[in-house]
């Protein structure tokens, strides 16, 4: 008999490689990693073999606006890894003018990869590997001025 209970769900692990997905949501988020905010980004990928896998990207934010909470308000510096990406795939908006909002239900080709390290970087156990969105690739479909 075991006495050990694990709680929570298990994190996925795909092959790393290039996928389509559909950005369903985002979550802002005040505490982890000692208060530095952050803003989680929510994916379900399209790909047969994969296809409803959720995997998230994680992106440091300079502030959130109001409460953490979903679809919640961020404050980004123009040197921040989610300013690049965003301005990627939006490339004819200006910079004070980029958001999340137009890129929900849309989808769009990311890059997954493994986590093989924990934050202190020790290396994972292969059985406590997992997968995350690593990169915003590109829209699959140009926005449309309205969005």
């Amino acid at each position: 008999m075991n006495d050990i209970s694990l709680v929570g769900e298990a994190r996925i692990l795909i092959e790393p490689g290039i996928y389509a997905a559909v950005l369903t949501h985002h979550e802002t988020n005040n505490v982890a990693f000692g208060g530095q905010p952050k803003v989680y980004l929510r994916f379900v990928l399209l790909d047969p073999g994969v296809m409803g896998v959720k995997l998230y990207a994680a992106f440091n934010v300079k502030a959130i606006t109001g409460k953490p909470r979903l679809n919640g308000g961020i404050k980004l510096s123009h040197r921040q890894e989610l300013t690049f990406q965003l301005a990627r795939l939006q490339p004819n908006v200006r910079l004070d003018r980029l958001s999340l909002k137009p890129l929900h239900n849309k989808e769009i080709k990311i890059k997954v990869r493994t986590v093989t390290t924990d934050s202190r970087q020790r290396p994972l156990p292969s059985s406590l590997q997992y997968s995350v969105v690593s990169e915003l690739i590109s829209l699959m479909e140009p926005l449309t001025h309205d969005q």
